[in-house]
């Protein structure tokens, strides 16, 4: 008799303990699954009015070594620009004075120091480049309304026959200048990776804005207004 309510008591303080362990693992659970949902709602990506990001953002800027640039209510003394300049390192980041180049264009040949005076969009692409076709149609609108006030863009073929470059833009309706890097030398010199990539140009020919990606209209046209009223 002792031997069988010996038995039942341990069976009793084994069932006992496995409740207990049940219960803890089901709490660590409940308090993962809680966590977990926190940081969704927390960051955003939970929200179903939070945008959906459909093109590469920009890198991260590397450190840049210019001067600040001037104000945009600032305007430049004769020879100012000049001098600004030449205190200015040159590459393809921001606040850097953006590779000087010459390509043969489908209307000629094409130097990017020519334009200076201008705000320019740099603009890098190639006729299979899907997100390219996407934002050409933007393109093309913001230089008809904006040509007339200093703007222009210069859009950089990589690797393809001028016949082919020719024909897509006639397809489009393009009639800014398209220029061709068939040896893909501008590319390396504005260490590109990814097309389409974009850089905004002030009209010393300083970097002021870069985009890898297809961008928004609405992006476009803020850029070039404002890089316009300095």
């Amino acid at each position: 008799m002792s031997f069988r309510s010996d038995r039942d008591r341990r069976h009793r303080i084994k069932t006992g303990q496995a409740t207990v362990v049940t219960a803890i693992l089901a709490l660590l659970f409940i308090l993962g699954l809680g966590g977990a949902l926190w940081a969704t709602s927390t960051d955003g990506s939970g929200d179903p009015e939070s945008p959906i990001v459909t093109v590469p953002a920009p890198p991260a800027p590397r450190p840049v070594t210019a001067e600040p640039l001037a104000s945009a209510s600032h305007v430049p003394a004769q020879g100012e620009g000049e001098q600004r300049q030449a205190t200015l390192t040159t590459g393809s980041d921001k606040g850097q004075l953006a590779p000087d180049f010459t390509l043969d264009g489908l209307d000629g040949e094409a130097t990017l120091s020519h334009w200076r005076g201008q705000v320019v969009l740099v603009n890098f692409w190639a006729s299979w480049c899907a997100p390219c076709r996407v934002e050409f149609p933007h393109l093309q609108a913001i230089y008809e309304k904006y040509k007339d006030q200093g703007f222009t863009i210069l859009a950089v073929n990589l690797g393809e026959t001028a016949a082919t470059a020719a024909a897509y833009a006639d397809q489009l309706g393009l009639d800014f200048p398209i220029l061709m890097d068939t040896n893909a030398g501008v590319a390396r010199q504005y260490a590109l990776y990814s097309i389409p990539t974009s850089y905004f140009l002030d009209r010393q020919g300083v970097v002021r804005e870069t985009w890898v990606g297809a961008m928004r209209e609405s992006f476009v046209e803020d850029t070039v207004s404002k890089l316009l009223e300095e």
